[in-house]
């Protein structure tokens, strides 16, 4: 998208007002028009704003026209040309930068409220470099107290969940209710956010942190303690309080300042954006619940349909406005200041589309939010051999088909391979070699097996083992060589006392494998390790553990090679893996308990389907009506009968809802 920047200065006279071509910061070049404008009034105008006492229509008027009447408009059409443009507004006069622009109106237009035609305030700031890693974490901190939903803090984190809910592979939120500060900057440390969400109050001193006992002061001076101390800076901070871009009329200020210097005092943004933070979202006045909420959970729809954050917080702006109104304060409330380009700003979303193979089932996954976490980050951090248990049909080839899309999207290359026929190391090699009929030749599949190279390669090797030649000259090598299966059966039949073919046979795969890998890291998914009465028997799956996945974590980190096992709790006894061999990780698959059901169901209906606005009454109809279907449930269910139930449970709420809003359940 196009870019100009509106930049504002002191003037002897008043203020200079150009207009550059470009995105900031720009130099002298580019200049299309400029004005001298007279003074705005704009600590009174905040004021107005603060206080909920201006008229919105007449804010945005004055605002717009000291911005655009004259020559700064003709020359903005002329640069937009009727198509979508990015207007960021650089300013540099002391006492204007934090004024309510973004009421802002000209030639009828609400201009923050136009996603195709984002506008957004700059404030030029170094920031430090970040790792270009995939996806987004967001940290949404609850830091109010609010019993009986008075100010909607549930509907606000089940609407961002929701937002984000169809591609929560590349966006995880973590909820952190009511933490000390200490606890926070524990969370920050650990989960390291892109986005730090914050829901809870503010007033004239600054914000509130409600740490499960009591309301605290969190202002300027104790925000600076405290990010000084953090271990990592998140990249977007969303303050979603009343009055967290600061009040000007403080009575802690020194009143004896003039208003230029009083603007210059320090505010929980400044010091985030001192911190590092490239972006924060900011409340200029009191805020209700409910529309803050809507606000937010349109940002997140916004973030990851793939906007830019200008787009996304107008959207979310917008559809305030549909509630409230556009003469009414409320939709201008919201400022992002940004320190870098937008187009710099999260942008995280690898190109990747869902997985081919699995794009039905990842849009339906249940939960799991602490087990995927894990997996991911297991992964990311070269932890060679990973064990995911639980027992049958609790969902664990569906969690590993989420983690396979989210491991693809971090550069990952993944095979996934049944192995529930195999019944020798053998057949295991060669169902990680050949894939599944049908996928051989589809280069996106995860299903698909391993390259041309490394079949023929894996042949050549199996071919001269079957002969008693551990090391075949490589001059040998034709890269068009297929199994001699009638040889190859030789290294299985022999018996296990006789463990060289085994060994050289592990050692073939895994040279294999490190070559197809080469310098990115290549997944291996081994999952449903029974088919009916067929399995890897203990001495086989014995042979794989000793001489090819034991390798793999010795020296620690020292193989590109990751191996992901999908194993009942039977086949946990079965091949005595109760205690972990050191060096291996292991993830537990649990039932949904019984007593976290209905919350569960509850976050896990799309939005519309929960009945009014209050959390303890909608989780009540969601227990009636569990009783309802299942008068038996014991706390036995997994995640893709937990799929059901929800459907079933929605259908009903949506069948009864206007009936269920005005009865008790």
């Amino acid at each position: 998208m196009k870019s100009v920047t509106i930049r504002i200065e002191s003037a002897d006279s008043g203020y200079k007002v150009s207009l550059f071509d470009g995105a900031p910061p720009v130099a002298g070049q580019g200049l299309l028009a400029g004005v001298v404008r007279q003074a705005l009034g704009a600590d009174e105008i905040r004021a107005a704003v603060l206080n909920r006492s201006g008229d919105a229509e007449e804010i945005g008027i004055k605002l717009g026209d000291f911005l655009f009447a004259g020559p700064i408009w003709d020359a903005w059409k002329s640069a937009a040309k009727g198509a979508s443009i990015r207007t960021y507004l650089d300013c540099q006069a002391a006492g204007l930068a934090g004024a309510p622009w973004e009421f802002a109106r000209f030639d009828q237009s609400a201009l923050f409220l136009r996603g195709g035609w984002p506008f957004v305030v700059f404030q030029g700031r170094e920031a430090p470099a970040r790792e270009r890693e995939w996806g987004l974490r967001v940290l949404v901190v609850i830091a109010a107290e609010d019993p009986g939903d008075t100010i909607g803090i549930w509907r606000e984190v089940y609407a961002i969940r929701n937002a984000i809910r169809e591609v929560n592979r590349v966006i995880d939120m973590m909820p952190l209710k009511h933490p000390s500060r200490d606890a926070l900057k524990q969370a920050v440390g650990n989960y390291r956010p892109h986005v730090l969400h914050l829901i809870g109050h503010g007033n004239s001193n600054g914000l509130l942190l409600y740490d499960g006992t009591e309301s605290k002061p969190w202002g300027a001076l104790q925000i600076d303690t405290d990010l000084a101390a953090w271990k990592w800076m998140p990249e977007v901070v969303y303050l979603n309080t009343c009055r967290s871009v600061g009040d000007p009329q403080n009575p802690l200020a020194k009143r004896d300042l003039d208003p230029a210097a009083r603007q210059k005092q320090w505010t929980a943004v400044d010091k985030f954006l001192q911190y590092g933070a490239v972006a924060v979202i900011a409340m200029q006045a009191d805020v209700q619940g409910g529309l803050a909420g809507a606000c937010a959970a349109e940002f997140y729809k916004g973030i990851a349909a793939g906007s830019e954050i200008d787009a996304a917080l107008a959207a979310g702006r917008g559809a305030v406005a549909a509630i409230q109104q556009e003469d009414s304060l409320d939709p201008y409330l919201p400022k992002l200041i940004v320190t870098r380009p937008v187009e710099e700003i999260l942008r995280y979303r690898a190109e990747l589309t869902d997985c081919p193979d699995f794009a039905a089932s990842l849009k339906t996954f249940v939960d799991r939010d602490e087990q995927r976490r894990r997996l991911v980050d297991l992964l990311e951090h070269r932890q060679p051999v990973v064990v995911v248990v639980g027992p049958k049909d609790i969902g664990k080839t569906w969690l590993l088909q989420w983690c396979i899309d989210a491991w693809r999207r971090r550069k990952m290359e993944t095979r996934y391979v049944a192995i529930g026929g195999c019944r020798n190391w053998l057949d295991v090699v060669r169902a990680i070699r050949d894939g599944i009929a049908g996928f051989r030749n589809q280069p996106e599949s995860v299903l698909r097996g391993l390259g041309a190279r490394a079949q023929a390669l894996l042949n050549w090797r199996l071919n001269a083992l079957a002969q008693g030649v551990a090391d075949p000259p490589t001059d040998s090598f034709t890269g068009t060589e297929k199994e001699d299966v009638a040889r190859t059966r030789y290294l299985v039949e022999q018996p296990m006392a006789i463990i060289e073919p085994h060994v050289k046979g592990m050692a073939a795969l895994h040279a294999v494998l490190q070559e197809e890998a080469g310098a990115q890291p290549l997944v291996i998914v081994l999952d449903n390790f029974v088919a009916g009465d067929q399995g890897l028997t203990e001495g086989y799956f014995g042979v794989l553990q000793s001489h090819w996945l034991d390798s793999l974590v010795v020296p620690p980190g020292g193989s590109n090679i990751r191996v992901v096992l999908g194993l009942g709790s039977d086949q946990i006894k079965e091949y005595n893996l109760e205690t972990m061999p050191a060096g291996y990780s292991k993830v537990d698959l649990g039932f949904f308990p019984k007593e976290e059901f209905a919350e569960i169901v509850l976050d896990l209906l799309p939005l519309e389907y929960p009945l009014g606005d209050k959390r303890d009454r909608a989780l009540a109809w969601v227990r009636k009506l569990m009783v309802d279907f299942d008068p038996e449930y014991d706390g036995q269910l997994s995640g893709p009968k937990l799929r059901q139930r929800c459907k079933e449970i929605g259908g009903v709420c949506m069948a009864k809802r206007k009936e269920w809003e005005t009865q008790e359940p």
